[in-house]
């Protein structure tokens, strides 16, 4: 059952590749204010200097689908690296796997296929729209650019969210303290 969530890794990995050269769809192009998904699943603040980018969302891999994308601002203009902020929805059985188990295979997966390295801060525990959540950073090389990234994971319903923030590792402090009130304003819809 824990390959069902390779989906996760694919995506990232279409992520981290894609966003490393800095395009930007035009018609994603929103003022800040609140991003809710398109099929009204969740909702958070948009932070000054990110832009919601539609280029990827709604595509799938793996099972996993891109549900968000969003771009800074400050590296726009990059031919290298787009520093960005991307959420993920997989379907995910509770009775098979837990929110530990989903964060330790995730970062396997992660260091294997990206051939990427721990941080250093290890899995932590926080809470996301009032739910437990985990997180982690990872370090890795993307088209010749060290990168910093942090995934945070919360289960809602029967879907698994994954919150990534990627970034280059020069700009990557400044990019998740502008990012991070993504985490703290998310909220999910009951409806769901």
């Amino acid at each position: 059952m824990r390959q069902r969530y390779t989906g996760l890794l694919c995506v990232l990995a279409i992520l981290l590749a894609c966003l490393s050269f800095g395009v930007r769809s035009a018609s994603a192009v929103r003022a800040a204010g609140t991003f809710t998904d398109t099929q009204g699943r969740f909702t958070f603040a948009i932070p000054d200097g990110l832009t919601p980018d539609d280029t990827y969302t709604g595509q799938r891999s793996g099972g996993a689908e891109i549900a968000a994308v969003l771009l800074s601002d400050a590296t726009a203009d990059s031919a290298v690296f787009h520093d960005n902020v991307n959420v993920t929805v997989t379907p995910f059985n509770g009775d098979t796997m837990n929110l530990d188990d989903l964060a330790q295979a995730t970062v396997q997966r992660v260091s294997n296929a990206l051939h990427a390295t721990p941080d250093g801060t290890g899995i932590q525990s926080l809470t996301i729209a009032g739910l437990p959540a985990r997180e982690y950073g990872y370090l890795a090389v993307s088209n010749g650019v060290t990168v910093h990234g942090r995934q945070a994971f919360v289960i809602y319903g029967d879907n698994a969210f994954v919150i990534t923030f990627t970034a280059s590792e020069d700009t990557y402090a400044d990019f998740l303290a502008q990012s991070r009130d993504i985490l703290t304003s998310f909220t999910f819809n009951p409806a769901m």
